[in-house]
């Protein structure tokens, strides 16, 4: 079945502010870490998307050096449920109530510990890497770089390192979780805003029993007419266009929910390190 297919089947179109059809209210999950069973996960993050409003999902896949979920995928060959597209970057799941794509995409820890987000890729690099050469590698390849927030890392000198990589790379985006609890007001997620840069949202799921289930609670809804052959291209073209709105959704997490997880966090890796 190919993505034409699928999204013939949606019997709900979605039609954008000026009458313009063909389009699709996809919810974008931005920053997804797909671990354990993928398909068990992609048909909760269905049921998410659904809840979220959208007739397509989108996850936005942030492998580690160590995971490679397309090879993994493709190894004992597609799950049935899961189909190719036009392009080598993008797989379209319809395991659940919503049709999801899948993009692929990689995390990568810079040598001044700076966590950046390539999206759009199957090329993996290697962590370790100066950030400056990190952006100009997904500058000269075309692909999608967030600067993620994380608790800690956008402070004293890496604070400043994310400021400079702004000013100097205007495609950067930043990226938003819902472990900033709103009382944690980044400046770092203002400036980004006043320098014309958008700011893409998505769980960040830990590695933790049952954090796959946020997968696809919080991020951002577009409308996008997505190309059957290259819809990950597409939706890409549309995140970064200025033109397009980008609807936030989701709940973000307590400060007490945030040190819950955080203190399971350091347990669990405790615990795997005995």
């Amino acid at each position: 079945m190919t993505l034409a297919d699928i999204m013939a089947g949606q019997t709900v179109e979605a039609t954008s502010p000026s009458g313009t059809s063909g389009r699709r209210r996809v919810a974008v999950d931005a920053h997804v870490h797909l671990r354990g069973d993928v398909t068990m996960n992609l048909r909760v993050a269905a049921d998410n998307f659904a809840t979220a409003g959208s007739d397509v999902g989108a996850v936005l896949l942030t492998d580690s050096e160590a995971v490679d979920t397309f090879e993994t995928l493709y190894s004992a060959g597609l799950p049935h449920g899961i189909c190719e597209t036009g392009e080598a970057i993008s797989l379209m799941s319809q395991l659940g109530i919503r049709p999801v794509l899948l993009v692929a995409g990689c995390q990568v820890v810079t040598a001044e510990r700076v966590e950046v987000l390539l999206i759009g890729t199957r090329r993996k690099l290697a962590d370790g890497l100066p950030l400056e050469a990190v952006l100009r590698d997904a500058e000269e390849r075309d692909v999608l770089a967030i600067l993620p927030w994380g608790l800690g890392k956008w402070v004293g000198t890496r604070g400043k390192l994310v400021v400079k990589a702004l000013e100097r790379h205007r495609g950067v985006m930043v990226g938003d979780i819902p472990a900033r609890p709103r009382a944690f007001r980044s400046a770092l997620l203002s400036h980004p805003r006043r320098l014309g840069r958008r700011v893409l949202s998505g769980t960040d799921p830990l590695p933790l029993p049952k954090e796959s289930n946020r997968i696809g609670t919080f991020g951002q809804i577009v409308s996008v007419k997505l190309n059957p052959i290259a819809p990950a291209a597409s939706l890409i073209a549309a995140l970064r266009s200025p033109e397009t709105a980008l609807e936030t959704y989701g709940r973000r997490q307590s400060l007490v929910e945030m040190a819950g997880l955080q203190w399971a966090l350091r347990r669990e890796n405790k615990r795997l390190a005995a």
